[in-house]
């Protein structure tokens, strides 16, 4: 009974408005709040709450991350004797915020329920629908441009 609930749920979730673009954005990698804001073009509020509700159906997590972790430096070594330069790559971690201070940042990532609707929304084609939908916006997104242009310059 308690996993009819729980499908019955994501009937509900993925039946709402954008919650099918998040997942597709999510499952294409982790990505930061702002990085899904931008893909989805849904409404603040209604990419909080579809972020919240995947969150609770187990669909994604967030996780915390450093913002400025450590990172691998080459280093040129000199040699006294007979000037020669050589440069290599050493694994001497330097931090790359100097201030001190650590910085974390949250970023989405998938669950294992998470990728079993991906699999299915790509066997079903939904994520090269969603694809094309994107690449349909952004011309009607130009063209409306070069519309408004021709009104501008034809006073019409």
């Amino acid at each position: 009974m308690a996993e009819q609930k729980e499908s019955d749920d994501l009937s509900d979730f993925l039946d709402r408005k954008g919650a099918e673009k998040v997942l597709f954005e999510i499952g294409a990698g982790a990505k930061r709040y702002n990085e899904i804001d931008e893909a989805v073009r849904l409404s603040t509020r209604t990419l909080a709450k579809r972020l919240d509700e995947g969150i609770e159906l187990g669909l994604w997590r967030v996780e915390t991350f450093d913002e400025h972790p450590s990172e691998v430096v080459q280093e040129e070594r000199v040699s006294h004797g007979s000037g020669d330069h050589e440069s290599s790559w050493v694994d001497r971690r330097e931090d790359r915020n100097h201030s001190g201070n650590d910085r974390t940042a949250s970023r989405y990532t998938i669950t294992d329920r998470g990728r079993r609707v991906m699999q299915r929304m790509q066997e079903l084609g939904l994520t090269d629908a969603i694809v094309k939908a994107r690449t349909w916006e952004t011309e009607v997104e130009e063209l409306t441009g070069d519309l408004v242009d021709w009104v501008e310059k034809n006073e019409i």
